[in-house]
């Protein structure tokens, strides 16, 4: 049986994996799928990861059927920063799923301990990709332009944007913070125009997306809190544990 053949039927029965055991089992199995075929596994697991994020989109399903999909997507994301070029043919539709998905565990209701575990798998993913300085350019790039470019709901890119600008700010390597901070002017038109705008209630984890973004530049978060009239939103959905929690590193 050939990597197709057994990506075909493995990534289809994510339902079936929700134990840490299986979950980590499942990851070493990409992994070694991964070097055994790679133009082959990167071209089956994103059909295969397409076909199953809309399957999950359609109708709720189980937190952990989202969450097992994520860690797949996240960990094919790395995998894929292996090449230059696979790197820039896959990475738009891998981001697309990941806020997806990521939206779907973060939403109220689920469990913390399934939020916590969502968030330090996309972070430590999204550190994996920012990390690697030859794809720096183009990650930045594919992220804003699937964030606010209307490619995923408001507020699943509310939430990734500002695990990307949090990221950014902590490597020590600066060439992530300066694309993100050239990109600040259309990074706050979507969070006034799409967030704050929004005529729904916002939720918690995506003000702390915001304030995330904010932090960009610490210079300009007078001007920008009166403008948006913050102090209202700070009060309704922000507390400071969340915004600590969000940028530890260690998450």
């Amino acid at each position: 049986m050939n990597a197709l053949n057994i990506l075909d039927f493995f990534i289809p029965k994510y339902a079936a994996f929700q134990s840490r055991i299986l979950l980590a089992a499942s990851r070493s199995l990409l992994r070694e799928l991964y070097f055994l075929d790679k133009p082959i596994f990167l071209s089956a697991i994103v059909r295969n990861l397409d076909s199953a994020v809309v399957r999950v989109s359609l109708k709720p399903n189980a937190p952990s059927n989202y969450f097992t999909l994520l860690t797949w997507v996240n960990e094919t994301l790395i995998l894929a920063c292996n090449d230059q070029e696979d790197f820039t043919k896959y990475v738009k539709d891998l981001i697309r799923y990941q806020a997806t998905l990521l939206q779907h565990c973060l939403e109220e209701g689920r469990k913390r301990g399934i939020k916590s575990a969502a968030l330090r798998n996309t972070k430590a993913a999204t550190r994996a990709v920012l990390r690697d300085t030859e794809f720096i350019e183009t990650a930045i790039q594919s992220y804003l332009s699937i964030f606010l470019g209307s490619r995923v709901s408001p507020f699943a890119a509310g939430v990734e944007l500002g695990i990307l600008a949090g990221i950014s700010k902590q490597l020590v390597d600066k060439t992530a913070s300066v694309l993100i901070e050239q990109s600040k002017g259309p990074i706050y038109e979507f969070f006034i125009k799409d967030i704050i705008g929004s005529k729904v209630r916002i939720p918690q984890y995506v003000m702390v997306g915001l304030f995330c973004i904010i932090l960009i530049d610490r210079t300009n978060f007078n001007g920008f809190s009166q403008d948006l009239q913050l102090e209202r939103t700070w009060r309704e959905y922000y507390s400071q544990r969340s915004l600590a929690a969000f940028l530890d590193p260690r998450n």
